[in-house]
């Protein structure tokens, strides 16, 4: 318990010395919507894709033009497939760890986002049997387009996975996401 406590405390003692440091801090939540598809040799089945909720937490730590913004979010990725018959629902829970490139201009500030992320799957729901031997986590990378109105974020995201969703096939999850935040730091 005291070992708890004293990695409690270093962490916020962390976060106050980058705070001091950072030019732009930031803590707030986004939700928004993804459509995720399947991609790579043995996704020729599931070419439809599935529209999910994809939601969560941010922190932006600034410093002048550039910035860290990592992120957990929810995300449901999966596909559908050429048919419609089958459908594949993957539920992850998202890292994002996100450098951010943004101009600092004073009403609406565009940034590009760039970075990877870590995602661990927390279930599969799949029609037909058809997703087996699932992977427990995702690795991928992240690009997209961001603007700062404000408190508020508007982020619009391609994320690509490098790892397999099974461990049995050459599929690799694929995604758009829009999200809007609100910034309450």
């Amino acid at each position: 318990m005291k070992l708890r406590t004293a990695l409690c405390g270093l962490m916020l003692l962390a976060l106050w010395t980058v705070r001091v440091h950072a030019q732009e801090f930031h803590i707030g939540l986004e939700a928004g919507l993804d459509s995720a598809s399947f991609a790579n040799s043995d996704a020729s089945n599931f070419q439809g894709s599935r529209v999910g909720f994809a939601g969560g937490g941010f922190l932006t730590l600034g410093f002048g033009g550039l910035g860290i913004q990592p992120e957990v979010l929810y995300i449901r990725k999966g596909a559908q497939s050429l048919n419609g018959t089958s459908d594949v629902a993957l539920d992850y829970i998202e890292i994002p760890v996100l450098a951010k490139f943004s101009l600092g201009l004073p009403e609406i500030n565009p940034a590009i986002l760039i970075g990877p992320y870590f995602s661990s799957n927390m279930g599969t729901q799949s029609e037909n049997a058809i997703a087996t031997n699932v992977n427990n986590s995702d690795v991928g990378g992240i690009v997209g387009l961001e603007f700062h109105i404000a408190e508020f974020y508007l982020s619009g995201r391609w994320e690509f996975g490098v790892t397999h969703v099974t461990t049995d096939t050459n599929i690799s999850n694929r995604d758009m996401t829009v999200l809007l935040g609100y910034s309450f730091i």
